[in-house]
């Protein structure tokens, strides 16, 4: 056991564990949904992921809220007493405030060529989620979810009568992060 181990050596007080993954569980039973293809991975069981930090620390517990994997590079960097470079866009879990969205983007079968490919964005805040699909230089919403209401986001809310201002939000949201 690794605790074990650093406690052996007395060099627990002086160690840092974090604990990551690079996406979540696409898996069926976890989100109602059946696994998307690679360019639709936008659900919430595919984009949040687990974060476990321990030792070395002050006492100042995680911040909750929206972040993106930038800020797992700033946080350890806080927790070891390390300055975040100047113009790195992560934020510390344990010292910023949480983000007001979150945009995610998938260039589809792994070409990153968008000649060949569509650019499918997923632009994640507190309450809704959109997602979009850049083809050529159009941009197309083809989902919007409400998941204070719909946390398993099974209900399409795109195109509905009344839900033109929550699209806008996002998507101006998406304009200000990418341009």
């Amino acid at each position: 056991n690794l605790t074990k181990a650093l406690d052996e050596t007395v060099q627990r007080e002086r160690t840092v564990i974090m604990v990551i993954a690079d996406h979540g569980r696409t898996q069926e039973r976890y989100d109602l949904q059946p696994t998307p293809e690679l360019s639709r991975r936008f659900r919430r069981s595919c984009l949040e992921t687990p974060l476990v930090l321990a030792g070395s620390g002050d006492g100042r517990p995680l911040r909750a809220g929206l972040r993106d994997s930038r800020d797992i590079g700033a946080t350890l960097l806080d927790r070891v007493g390390l300055a975040i470079p100047d113009g790195y866009r992560g934020r510390s879990v344990l010292s910023s405030p949480p983000r007001r969205a979150v945009v995610s983007e998938n260039a589809g079968r792994g070409y990153c060529d968008l000649e060949r490919d569509d650019l499918n964005f997923a632009v994640t805040g507190p309450s809704d989620k959109l997602l979009a699909v850049l083809h050529g230089s159009e941009l197309h919403v083809t989902d919007l979810h409400d998941l204070d209401e719909d946390p398993d986001e099974l209900t399409n809310l795109a195109g509905k009568p009344g839900e033109s201002k929550r699209a806008a939000h996002l998507l101006e949201f998406l304009w200000q992060k990418r341009g």
